[in-house]
């Protein structure tokens, strides 16, 4: 969704539940240079599920992080919740330019709980043949656009676009040298939030909220330990560094399970429908970093399973290790994201 194009440094803010994170990158010539990047925690009770519950005190901090990281830029391209979001492509039989919007307003509602009045929604054409036209659509409900928009406005900043998450992750764990035209599935495991992403002949074909996320992991650990949830991640931290836990390790296995569980049944709709079979499965988000997790998925998912490479589009040495990176998967495609909005 876009608000202005112009040619001021842009930076990308990842706005998450539980943290803030920031990419700033500009381009050299040809290079592209991370200029600054962070993490900032945000307490409990702000969001809920992507929907921001307590505005004053989300302007305050995104304000201080904007100000810690000196960044100078106002503009910003940051990101809306994939719970809050919904992109599909649909097929309209013919594209006559002055009923175009009409025709993805009818398609769309067929598949959105909402009312057209109460939606922004963006789209572009992805390919035109004889009588039938395909269109990648995106829909965010009007009240949370409209939050995220007075938030970032209110901390000093100035949107240029607002990404869905899905199309930022894209943005970051595909090479651009490659047309990925074969069925691939993008698994994002963040704090509150994961989502499977299926991308085939290069473009979003479905996303699904998957029921599954670090912060279930982190309290299933506190409750069975009977300890906070702050005493449980520190756990959960240390058991992916290395350290030995049973219960952890009992909780991380139970975890998988049901985790691959979800994803096989969506998988195998995906499949079913589209009559394509999944090539490759690529992990992002802080959850991929759970020890044992890619073997795991592959075997018994029975498909290729690899770690995302968020820099692979940026710098051929990442400055930040690579269990670090996975967090920044979404900030670093909306930098990219950024780099495009400059003319």
């Amino acid at each position: 969704m876009d608000f202005l194009t112009l040619s001021s440094d842009i930076f990308g803010l990842d706005i998450g539940d539980l943290s803030l994170k920031i990419a700033f990158l500009k381009k050299k010539g040809k290079k592209i240079q991370l200029k600054a990047y962070g993490e900032k925690k945000v307490p409990i009770g702000l969001f809920s599920r992507g929907e921001i519950k307590k505005q004053e005190e989300v302007i305050k901090i995104i304000r201080q992080f904007v100000k810690e990281l000196k960044i100078r830029t106002p503009y910003v391209v940051s990101v809306l919740p994939e719970t809050k979001t919904f992109i599909k492509t649909i097929e309209i039989q013919s594209l006559v330019k002055e009923n175009i919007l009409e025709s993805i307003k009818k398609e769309i509602q067929l598949y959105i709980p909402f009312k057209i009045e109460e939606i922004y929604f963006d789209w572009k054409i992805i390919s035109e043949r004889v009588n039938k036209t395909k269109i990648l659509v995106g829909v965010s409900p009007k009240h949370i656009v409209d939050s995220y928009l007075f938030v970032l406005k209110n901390a000093g900043l100035k949107p240029v676009s607002l990404e869905i998450e899905s199309i930022a992750i894209l943005e970051a764990l595909l090479d651009k040298k490659e047309k990925f035209l074969k069925p691939l599935g993008i698994i994002d495991l963040g704090a509150t939030r994961s989502s499977l992403i299926i991308v085939d002949e290069g473009i979003v074909q479905l996303t699904i909220s998957l029921p599954l996320a670090g912060a279930v992991l982190t309290q299933s650990i506190a409750d069975e330990l009977k300890i906070s949830f702050d005493q449980a991640q520190k756990m959960k931290i240390d058991f992916c560094k290395g350290e030995k836990n049973e219960v952890v390790e009992k909780k991380v296995n139970l975890f998988f399970e049901n985790l691959t569980q979800s994803l096989i049944n969506h998988l195998k709709f995906y499949e079913e429908s589209s009559k394509r079979k999944i090539e490759k499965i690529i992990v992002c988000g802080g959850g991929a970093n759970l020890p044992g997790l890619i073997p795991y998925f592959e075997k018994n998912l029975n498909i290729e399973t690899i770690k995302g490479n968020p820099w692979v589009n940026i710098l051929e040495k990442p400055p930040i290790p690579e269990d670090k990176s996975l967090i920044y998967t979404t900030a670093l495609g909306l930098a990219l994201r950024a780099l495009q909005e400059k003319i």
